[in-house]
């Protein structure tokens, strides 16, 4: 399963008041696929997290493919 690297950066917290991440992602996954997601059977992979998703300066006007490209490169 792919999924955001945010919840490798908070995983710890995920543990702890959650349940861990497999019951969170079990929650809030589409129905269809709910059970499998709690099921924690499969391996998690962390994609990139694009920095300039939500800048509003101009870091994130000006973030182009070639950015995340680099960001997922090199972070």
């Amino acid at each position: 399963m792919e999924i955001s690297s945010i919840f490798k950066w908070f995983k710890g917290d995920f543990d702890r008041a959650n349940g861990g991440l497999a019951k969170v992602l079990g929650r809030f996954a589409p129905e269809n696929v709910r059970a499998f997601a709690a099921s924690g059977a499969y391996e998690t992979k962390y994609l990139s997290y694009n920095w300039g998703l939500n800048d509003q300066g101009s870091h994130g006007r000006n973030y182009s493919r070639t950015n995340l490209i680099f960001d997922n490169i090199f972070k």
